[in-house]
C-alpha cells in the first residue's frame, strides 16, 4: 500500500526546513558569490587550456598533468617561488629578480602551505594551488568588507551589487590565480573600514600588511590622510596609524638594505629589469587614445590588442574620479586617483586592467547608478568579459 504526499503536507515541510535553517545574510550571500566567481575561472581557464591549447610562444609545460599545471601562469610562478625557496640576489639589477615581488603575499602562502600535503605532488605544485585558494580565501574575506562599507551607507543591495561587480569584472581573475591582487585589496578595504569605525588597532595592522604587499602599497596612507582632512577629523591617533602602509614598505626596504645593501632595490629591479618607469605621457598614454579616434575600435582592436584591453578599464576609472569623489567623497577618489595614474604614469598600459581590479569605491559607485535590470546586465557584461580575460590567461596569452 502507498501513500501519497499531499501538496499542502510537502508545503509545510518545506516551511519547517526554512525556519530551521534560516535565509543567510547579505554578507553571506555575497562571500558564496565571490567564492564562486573565483572557482568558476579556475574551471573556464582549464577548459581553454584543453580546447584551445597555447600559442607557439609559450613556455613548455612543468608537468605532464594539465590540472595541476595550471595556475603556474606568468608572475604566479615568481610568488610561489618566493614562498617555497625565499629571496635571491644576483647583485645585478638589470637582471629580473624576485625581490620586486613584496612579501606579504608569498609568506602568507607559505605559512598555508606548512600545513598542506599532497602525496606524489612536488612541492613547487603544491605552494602554487596553495597560493590560489589563498587569494580565493583573502578576496571572500575582502569582499565581506566591500559589502559591509557600501551596506552601511547605502543599504544591502548596494553592498551584494558592489561585491557581485568587483567579482565579474573582467580583470578580477586575478583573484583566482596566484598573485598579490587578493591581499592587497583585503588591506585597502579592511584599513578602509576600520578607519570608518574609529578603530586604530585593525587599521594599522591593514596598513603595514598593505605596505608590505606591494610596491605601491605606501600609497594607501594618502587618501586614509585625505578621508580624515576631508571629514575634518580630530582623532590624532587616527592620523598617526594611518601612515601605517608607508612603514610596511620601510620594513621591507629595510630588510632588502641588510640583504642587499641598497634599501630600494625592489624600486631599481622594477625600473632595470622589469622596465616599469616613466616612459613620457605623450608614447604610453595619449598615443594609444588618439590612435583608437584615428583607428576606429575594430582596426585598433585589430592592430593593438594588448593595448586596447588595458585601454578600456583605464579609462573607466579615470572616468570614475569625479563621479566617485561626489558619491563616496575625496578620499575615496584619492584611491582610485593614485591606484589608476600612478602605475600608468610608471609603465603606461602595460598590467592596467589588473591594477584597476582593485579599486572598491569605482564598483561601490557603480552599484549605486547601475540598479536592478541594470546592474544585472552590466554583471553578466563583466562576467563574459572576466571569462575571454581568463580563457587567455591561462593559455599564456599576455594579457597584460
Amino acid at each position: 500500500m502507498t501513500s501519497a504526499v499531499s501538496s499542502s503536507q510537502a508545503r509545510e515541510w518545506w516551511r519547517g526546513i526554512r525556519e530551521a535553517w534560516p535565509a543567510p545574510s547579505g554578507i553571506a550571500m555575497a562571500v558564496l558569490a565571490a567564492i564562486t566567481i573565483r572557482l568558476a575561472v579556475l574551471a573556464i581557464g582549464y577548459l581553454a587550456v584543453v580546447t584551445f591549447g597555447f600559442p607557439a610562444t609559450a613556455p613548455p609545460p612543468n608537468g605532464t598533468n594539465t590540472w595541476w599545471d595550471l595556475p603556474q601562469r606568468w608572475d604566479a610562478q615568481w610568488y610561489a617561488g618566493v614562498a617555497n625557496e625565499g629571496y635571491e640576489w644576483t647583485g645585478n639589477v638589470t637582471v629580473q629578480q624576485n625581490l620586486n615581488f613584496f612579501p606579504a603575499y608569498p609568506m602568507l602562502v607559505r605559512a598555508v602551505a606548512f600545513f598542506v600535503h599532497l602525496r606524489g605532488v612536488p612541492r613547487p605544485v603544491v605552494f602554487v594551488w596553495t597560493a590560489t585558494f589563498v587569494s580565493i580565501g583573502v578576496f571572500a574575506i575582502a569582499a565581506a568588507y566591500i559589502y559591509r562599507i557600501a551596506a552601511d551607507r547605502f543599504g544591502d543591495e548596494v553592498g551584494s551589487g558592489a561585491v557581485l561587480l568587483i567579482g565579474s569584472y573582467p580583470f578580477a581573475l586575478f583573484y583566482s590565480a596566484a598573485y598579490a591582487e587578493a591581499l592587497y585589496l583585503l588591506c585597502a578595504v579592511g584599513a578602509w573600514y576600520h578607519l570608518e569605525k574609529k578603530q586604530p588597532l585593525p587599521l594599522a595592522f591593514w596598513g603595514v600588511v598593505a605596505g608590505l604587499s606591494r610596491p605601491n602599497g605606501a600609497l594607501l596612507t594618502v587618501p586614509l590622510i585625505a578621508w580624515l582632512l576631508l571629514q575634518r577629523r580630530r582623532e590624532w591617533l587616527l592620523y598617526a596609524v594611518s601612515i601605517a602602509p608607508i612603514v610596511g614598505t620601510l620594513i621591507y626596504s629595510g630588510w632588502a638594505y641588510s640583504f642587499t645593501g641598497h634599501p630600494l632595490v625592489w624600486a631599481e629591479l622594477q625600473r632595470s629589469a622589469w622596465l616599469r618607469t616613466y616612459k613620457g605621457v605623450d608614447s604610453e598614454i595619449w598615443q594609444p587614445v588618439t590612435s583608437f579616434f584615428a583607428m576606429g575600435p575594430s582596426r585598433f582592436v585589430k592592430a593593438a590588442p594588448w593595448t586596447a584591453l588595458n585601454l578600456a578599464p583605464t579609462l573607466l576609472a579615470i572616468f570614475a574620479i569625479w563621479p566617485v569623489a561626489r558619491r563616496l567623497g575625496g578620499g575615496a577618489a584619492v584611491f582610485v586617483a593614485l591606484n589608476t595614474i600612478f602605475p600608468l604614469l610608471n609603465g603606461g598600459l602595460v598590467g592596467m586592467g589588473r591594477y584597476t581590479a582593485v579599486l572598491f569605491p569605482m564598483f561601490i559607485w557603480l552599484a549605486l547608478v547601475a540598479r536592478r535590470s541594470a546592474l544585472s546586465l552590466l554583471a553578466s557584461c563583466f562576467a563574459m568579459g572576466q571569462g575571454v580575460a581568463a580563457a587567455l590567461f591561462f593559455t599564456w596569452r599576455p594579457i597584460f
